[in-house]
This record gives structure tokens, sequence and C-alpha cells, in this order.
């Protein structure tokens, strides 16, 4: 016996319809259960501090990547990924600086740098700028 198209459409449709609310379920606890889904590595910190700089010379990269024990194949991987770009200037030193395509892959530009984090000790410092022992200086 053969079972009607209409039937049969309904079927499909009812089972997407479950299937497409089993999903929306997994989506929504996965949501849940992630703390944050886009914490920065190390190398995604280098790539918006180079951004944030706008330039760096190259024996800085150097020491910002031998800080974060980063090795300086980093920065070949990292013009491959077409996420740096390099140029020399007529002195002879050598410039990198964050690609388009970093910024807007990696959402550079709108991550909280860590010297953000300094405003949290400023009511501490106003109250020490404040203070009597402050005072002593300014009549210096």
């Amino acid at each position: 016996m053969r079972v009607p198209k209409e039937a049969q459409a309904i079927r499909y449709i009812k089972s997407i319809k479950q299937n497409l609310a089993k999903l929306e379920s997994l989506v929504q606890e996965l949501q849940t259960t992630q703390p944050n889904p886009k914490l920065l590595d190390k190398r995604t910190e280098v790539l918006e501090q180079i951004y944030v700089l706008g330039v760096i010379e190259q024996n800085k990269l150097f020491r910002i990547l031998d800080d974060r024990r980063i090795p300086h194949t980093w920065i070949g991987a990292q013009s491959r990924a077409g996420y740096l770009e390099m140029w020399s200037a007529a002195g002879g030193n050598i410039f990198y600086r964050a690609t388009e395509r970093a910024v807007e892959g990696l959402s550079l530009g709108r991550m909280l740098p860590h010297s953000e984090f300094s405003y949290m000790s400023n009511s501490a410092f106003g109250e020490d700028w404040n203070s009597l022992e402050d005072q002593a200086y300014d009549r210096l």
C-alpha cells in the first residue's frame, strides 16, 4: 500500500520540527555552560597589541614575543595567514602592522586591552592622592 505524498510530506515536516527543537535546546545548553566563548590566547593578544599601536618595530615585537614565550616563527605564520604585514623602512628597520583581515577575522580593536584594567585601582589612587601624607608634598 502506498502512502500518499501529502502524508509523507507532513511526516517529514514533523520530523524536521522535532530535530530543530532538539538542536535549539542543545545550542541554548552550550551557551549557558560556556562561560566566555571568546577567550583570548597569547597570540591573538599580540595581534591586538600590534593593532592598537598601529605599527610596531621588529625589535619591540621580538621582545613582546619573548615575554610571552612565543617563537619568532609566529611572525611568518601570521604573515602567511594574512594577519600580519611587514615592510622595510629606508634605514633598514623592519615594521609590522595588523592587516584588515586580522581586524575583521579576530575582532581586533573591540577587545579590552589589559591596560584598561588599571581603572580598577583609580579609587585607591584617588584616596592616596588626597591623603594627609600626600598634602605634605603639595606644599613643597
